[in-house]
């Protein structure tokens, strides 16, 4: 759990949610509560080797580079909101490795 802890603790906190619409905020301020639920979570990841379907879908948000015409579509570039849950998910992987 600790790794969770640390994970919510080093990543930004950012208004934007990603597909499942859970924002890095309400992760957050969730307290005990979301920690305890994300360690079963991602406990039952790791022993199924599975992941939801849900947490592999991404928004992708066409962004304007602010240059040339805004008509072209090689003016934009992508942006892509990924699930903030398997966001933590990886760090507290990542911590571990």
């Amino acid at each position: 759990m600790d790794e969770i802890i640390n994970a919510l603790k080093r990543m930004k906190v950012v208004k934007a949610a990603g597909y499942d619409r859970v924002s890095s905020e309400m992760l957050r301020e969730g307290g005990d509560i979301v920690i305890i639920l994300l360690y079963q979570l991602f406990n039952k990841c790791w022993s199924s080797r599975k992941i939801p379907n849900n947490s592999r879908k991404t928004v992708i948000v066409p962004f304007y580079k602010g240059k040339d015409l805004q008509q072209i579509c090689t003016n934009y570039h992508p942006i892509s909101f990924l699930s903030d849950v398997m966001n933590y998910m990886q760090k507290s992987l990542l911590k571990e490795f």
